[in-house]
């Protein structure tokens, strides 16, 4: 009797084909506008933080100034 599933058995079993992979020809330009997307964000983030530090800096030296 032949085993269920000789699948499991193929040498291939690991492989897929590149078109499963890779369906949508996209793919590759969305990463890469994915990716500037996050570093303009992180960007955004870092510039907001120094912003915020320097504003609550000034202003902290601006209300000791006039005590």
């Amino acid at each position: 009797m032949a085993p269920k599933s000789s699948r499991h058995n193929s040498p291939y079993s690991g492989l897929t084909l590149p078109d499963e992979k890779h369906s949508n020809p996209d793919s590759g330009w969305q990463q890469g506008r994915l990716s500037k997307i996050r570093l303009l964000l992180s960007l955004d983030e870092m510039l907001t933080r120094k912003v915020v530090h320097f504003l609550s800096r000034t202003v902290s030296q601006a209300v000791n100034a006039t005590l």
